[in-house]
């Protein structure tokens, strides 16, 4: 084999050649405002495999730090987007970075972006707001300033009731919000009839909290509205009442209604009559005061005593008007007006039983007594015909009576009286036909003390005869109690035998006033009325009482004071009973004008109530004029009504000397 050539020389050395790093990291990065870890990380490669060093420059590298190993970036003050710091202003901040192998440097322009991130929530500048609204105007409105880091934000809002059963709308918005200063307007309106209910100086009271949001964070407002309530008065219901009484039916009643939307107030009522002198008593109360649903009532009544309205015909009527007033607790009121129509009705006439007497075969005339409240004319007619005798009848109620022949004993006939609005009553006349010849019977042997074992001195006797047979003696006793000053009456009555009946009755139990000088009358019922003289308890001087008794002797009724004018010191009283079962009193008391003395007189009805005032009898009212009622009876009653008063003139009709005259 052919030997191995010898080795080829060794070639040449070549000279090394250095490559410079070449950048593989990206030339941007984008972080977050407030980011503070590695933002950027620059990475380059050697070929020859060169340790490297990295370092910043560019406009903005004063405000980074570079790690010259590792190439991490890092701001040095983390970065806020609202207030860049970069050269532009923009938050893009411009590098340069740069890697060295020692021998050779590579660049690379690099670009960090900075972007936005919600770092401020919303801030309220003002304190919680509050409004005020009256309930009759429920309306208010007001302002919140808020502020907001974030520039860039937009913003909503929104509210909320803080409570359940709120009034009204409450509502918000946002009106403002540039530069991070805003402001948010709210407003509140109700219906003023949901709050009317408040009474005055009450309160309601409604929290709305109202929240502002920018999206990522919010806070919250508090808005307090207050409503405030004022008075409104109360109100009635309804038109002016109207309602009537009668005779009949002599008391009404009614209600009223009001409202009031204050529903906490109280009420009260009074009454105004629309005139002074009304009959009756018109009363109120409150029903219903309304408190707590508004809805209230006034009762109101009416009565009058049904004997006044008589003198009333039929189809006249009197009203009366009465304003009802309603006040609530604030002085605020409302008039409801009442009219009360008080109606007449026919009263049919008022007769009295009569009693007449003849002799046998004599004829009786007169003429039957009745009366009508109302003044109208009356018509008389027979009902039923006498059985012992003829009447004659006329319409003006004149009669004539005629016993049959030889007929003695009782008779009697009906009559009835009609009123010009047709009213009727009827009455009955009792007749006695006495036998033709006179005769005088005495029943008792010797005379009979009517006051013995009384003591005392006993004075001014006056006797009655009374329906039935009997009658009645009354007179004045004096000391006959225990100091042997006083004055007193005593009646004592006796059958138609003449014996007496029962003791003698004191009449008046008050020996220290006096009562004195009696005159006594008989009533048609069996009964008597006694009038006498007497000194008032109230020590207002001398007056005039009376009293009815029954036919047993008991009293009827209260006691009756019968002159209306006092210290005119009424003395020497003379009574009389009228046809139409009153009465009539008269007497002499002291002049109005001078040192004189008058004659007066009352009437009264057959229940013992005054027909009217005292009045005068005589015309002539110079001198001295006397009843002598303690010595004669001055005072007779006539037919229909009548009566006659008669009395002494002192210095009589020419001034001669005493006279006697008569009305």
């Amino acid at each position: 084999m052919p030997p191995s050539p010898p080795p080829a020389p060794d070639p040449a050395p070549i000279p090394a050649v250095n490559a410079a790093p070449v950048f593989t990291s990206g030339a941007t990065s984008a972080v977050s405002e407030n980011f503070s870890g590695v933002v950027y990380r620059a990475a380059a490669t050697d070929a020859d495999g060169d340790a490297l060093t990295y370092a910043l420059s560019g406009a903005d590298a004063g405000l980074f730090n570079i790690d010259r190993t590792t190439g991490a970036v890092l701001f040095r003050t983390a970065p806020d987007f609202e207030r860049p710091a970069d050269a532009d202003g923009d938050n893009q901040y411009a590098l340069i970075v740069s890697a060295s192998d020692g021998v050779a440097t590579a660049s690379q322009a690099v670009v960090i972006a900075v972007g936005n991130v919600n770092d401020n929530a919303p801030v309220i500048s003002s304190a919680n707001d509050s409004g005020g609204a009256a309930d009759t105007s429920p309306r208010a409105g007001g302002t919140i300033a808020f502020v907001d880091g974030d520039l860039s934000d937009t913003h909503a809002v929104s509210a909320i009731a803080a409570g359940p059963d709120y009034v009204g709308d409450f509502s918000a918005v946002v009106a403002n919000a540039s530069n991070g200063v805003g402001v948010i307007n709210w407003s509140f309106a109700a219906d003023a009839g949901a709050l009317l209910y408040l009474a005055a100086g009450e309160t309601v009271v409604q929290q709305y909290n109202v929240t502002l949001s920018d999206g990522v964070t919010s806070v919250v407002q508090a808005v307090t509205i207050t409503i405030t309530g004022t008075n409104q008065g109360p109100e009635v219901q309804g038109a002016a009442q109207v309602a009537g009484v009668d005779q009949d039916n002599a008391s009404t009643f009614g209600a009223i209604s009001f409202s009031d939307v204050d529903l906490s107030d109280s009420h009260a009522v009074s009454v105004s009559p629309g005139a002074s002198g009304y009959l009756g008593v018109f009363s109120v109360a409150i029903g219903n005061a309304a408190t707590g649903d508004g809805a209230g009532r006034v009762d109101w009544t009416f009565a009058v005593d049904a004997s006044v309205l008589h003198y009333l015909g039929a189809g006249e009527t009197m009203t009366q008007t009465y304003a009802v007033t309603v006040v609530d607790s604030h002085g605020v009121s409302a008039v409801q007006m009442v009219t009360i129509h008080l109606n007449g009705q026919n009263d049919a006439p008022t007769v009295s039983g009569s009693m007449i007497a003849t002799n046998q075969s004599m004829a009786v005339a007169g003429h039957l007594a009745a009366s009508d409240i109302e003044g109208g004319a009356l018509s008389f007619s027979m009902q039923g015909a006498p059985q012992h005798g003829t009447l004659t009848l006329q319409a003006s109620g004149a009669y004539v009576y005629t016993p049959a022949d030889g007929y003695s004993g009782a008779d009697a006939f009906t009559f009835a009286v009609r009123d010009d609005d047709g009213g009727i009553t009827s009455g009955t006349v009792i007749i006695d036909v006495a036998r033709g010849e006179t005769r005088v019977d005495y029943l008792a042997g010797a005379q009979e003390g009517v006051s013995e074992g009384l003591g005392g001195a006993h004075s001014y006797p006056q006797v009655a005869a009374l329906a039935g047979g009997g009658h009645v003696v009354t007179w004045t006793a004096i000391g006959a109690d225990v100091d042997g000053l006083a004055h007193e009456v005593y009646v004592q009555r006796y059958d138609a035998a003449g014996e007496k009946l029962g003791a003698a009755i004191l009449v008046e139990n008050n020996f220290s006033y006096g009562q004195s000088l009696p005159t006594v009358a008989a009533l048609g019922d069996g009964g008597f009325l006694l009038v006498w003289q007497g000194y008032h308890a109230d020590g207002s001087g001398l007056g005039l009482f009376g009293q009815r008794y029954d036919a047993d002797g008991a009293k009827t009724g209260d006691e009756i004071i019968v002159n209306a004018n006092g210290f005119l010191e009424p003395h020497d009283a003379s009574v009389t009973v009228l046809a139409n079962g009153g009465f009539a009193v008269s007497w002499t008391a002291n002049a109005l004008t001078d040192g004189t003395y008058d004659i007066w007189a009352r009437v009264f009805d057959a229940q013992g109530a005054p027909v009217g005032p005292d009045f005068f009898v005589n015309t002539i009212e110079d001198g001295i004029q006397r009843t002598q009622g303690r010595i004669t009876e001055a005072i007779a009653g006539l037919d229909g009504g009548r009566f006659a008063v008669v009395f002494v003139d002192e210095a009589g009709a020419d001034g001669s000397g005493a006279g006697v005259y008569v009305r």
